[in-house]
């Protein structure tokens, strides 16, 4: 985990440094992409994310079961 953050991070150094030419910006989000992939290839990441899509849909279940629907009031 520590060799492609820092191979991203110097790829996202180099890049911003030269983000006026072509291949800079190229550089610049390559290394963002690494970096990104290889936050969400660790296990604790993937861990949260379960956990929270796996809440998400545990708690929209619960309320949809108990939704109150309105009736109109009689007037008069």
């Amino acid at each position: 985990m520590l060799i492609p953050a820092l191979f991203s991070a110097a790829m996202v150094y180099v890049g911003y440094k030269h983000f006026k030419q072509l291949w800079g910006k190229i550089l610049f989000w390559i290394g963002v992409i690494i970096f990104i992939f290889s936050i969400l290839n660790l296990m604790a990441v993937r861990f949260l994310l379960v956990a929270a899509i796996a809440l998400f849909i545990w708690d929209y279940e619960k309320e949809k079961g108990c939704r109150i629907y309105p009736t109109p009031a009689a007037i008069g």
